[in-house]
């Protein structure tokens, strides 16, 4: 059976079937592949560039780490596993090498995070939808909604930030991000953003949830093994 997206899905959509992997459904990092992890991270860039400028910091940080953890892995052919990519790194002894591929991964899987609790705020976002003329996706928002929630795009995108990639940023580089969120997109702007080719904003809605649920799982499964191989850094940059 296909998994393909019909033409009229919304840009989410062809997101969702790549986290049916076996690797990715098992959700735990000593079996996930790395190679469907990434997958899943060159995936969203697509995403990320109909946001808008807003996104542009973040779309070039995730697309250079892609590159660097891709880099090592096809240097190892033995390295398949998430667990293994960071064994294979702490024996080459450069984790904590800011251009290496350890670092790669950790701030790869920060960006995601915050990607993913931004979507997954919107998706929740009950006047924001109701802003963007969407009726039904504003009913489905609130009954998903589960204690204090954002009210417009900018709200859920700083919300974000504030919980996964500003604890590591120092002044310079939480400035230069706090501008760039200023230019992110109105609600109308993101769910037209969002629709792609689909007009039904309810399923956007759906599909919005349900990736950003099955993702963060993900992300935090990754995160996790981080933090067991002392690889989940706290410096600042």
């Amino acid at each position: 059976m296909s998994s393909a997206s019909p033409a009229s899905a919304s840009r989410v959509a062809p997101l969702l079937p790549l986290l049916s992997s076996p690797s990715l459904e098992k959700n735990g990092a000593s079996s996930m592949a790395v190679s469907d992890f990434l997958d899943v991270c060159r995936a969203i860039l697509p995403v990320v560039d109909n946001l808008g400028v807003a996104f542009a910091i973040v779309r070039s940080d995730v697309g250079g780490n892609i590159d660097r953890v891709a880099a090592r892995l096809s240097s190892s052919g033995d390295v398949l596993t998430i667990e293994g990519f960071l064994e294979a790194c702490i024996k080459d002894g450069d984790i904590r090498n800011n251009s290496g591929p350890t670092k790669a991964l950790l701030w790869l899987t920060r960006a995601n995070l915050f990607l993913v609790l931004m979507l997954e705020n919107a998706a929740r976002a009950e006047a924001m939808w109701r802003d963007a003329g969407a009726a039904e996706a504003a009913e489905a928002a609130a009954q998903a909604s589960v204690g204090e929630v954002c009210t417009t795009v900018g709200e859920c995108a700083n919300a974000a930030y504030a919980s996964t990639l500003k604890p590591y940023h120092g002044f310079l580089a939480s400035s230069a991000f706090s501008v760039a969120l200023l230019a992110v997109p109105s609600a109308k702007g993101f769910v037209g953003a969002m629709l792609g080719g689909d007009d039904n904003t309810a399923r956007l809605q759906k599909d919005l949830s349900d990736f950003a649920s099955k993702w963060r799982q993900v992300l935090e499964s990754v995160k996790a093994k981080l933090e067991e191989k002392d690889c989940w850094f706290e410096d600042v940059v």
